[in-house]
Parts: structure tokens; sequence; C-alpha cells
């Protein structure tokens, strides 16, 4: 008698552990799809080289064109779509002149 509740004490402790060891295993979490980075504020743009002396690389957004003033060297690659976040400079100019100049304040890259 005392040899089957051993027995059964050990088969329920190992059930614990493995439900214990199933249950902490952490989720891959994926990238977050379309509707959180709109309902977020972001936009999507194409990174554009326009192929024009003193112009750096401008985002592309439907058919408005602006000029980021920090566009890191990660993500200035052309022809490559971003969600991006940004706000509009105010009494800034450039000598490129292909849109108003703005300052990124996030971006992530469209996978």
């Amino acid at each position: 008698m005392e040899k089957q509740n051993s027995s059964g004490r050990i088969r329920m402790l190992f059930i614990g552990l493995i439900l214990i060891a199933l249950f902490s295993c952490s989720k891959k979490t994926s990238a977050p799809d379309d509707s959180y980075y709109i309902n977020n504020g972001f936009q999507k743009a194409i990174i554009y080289n326009p192929g024009i002396a003193g112009c750096n690389l401008v985002l592309k957004i439907d058919s408005l064109t602006y000029e980021p003033l920090n566009l890191s060297t990660e993500f200035s690659i052309p022809d490559k779509q971003v969600w991006i976040k940004f706000h509009k400079e105010k009494n800034s100019m450039s000598s490129c002149m292909m849109g108003s100049i703005v300052t990124i304040d996030d971006i992530y890259w469209i996978k």
C-alpha cells in the first residue's frame, strides 16, 4: 500500500513538472500587422532616390514627397517600403526643394 502511494505521488509530480514546462515556454511573437501601424499613426512610405544633384533620399507617400532631416543609414536603401511616423518642420528649407522638410519620429521596415 505504501509503495502504491509513493508511485502515485511520483507520477503526479512528473505530470506536474511536464505541465509547468509546457506552459512556461515562451511563444514567439510575430511582427505587428498593418492595422497596428495604421492605428498608431504610421504611414506607408517608399524611400526614393530622386537622382538630382544635391538631393538626398526622400520619402514618397502617395503622390507627396517629403525630405527627411534624420533618415538613418540603416534605412537609406532606395525603393524599400517603410512604416513611418514623422512631423513637419516649420521654417525649414532645402536646396533640393522636392517636398516638405520632416523629422522622422519612428520608422520600421515593411516585411
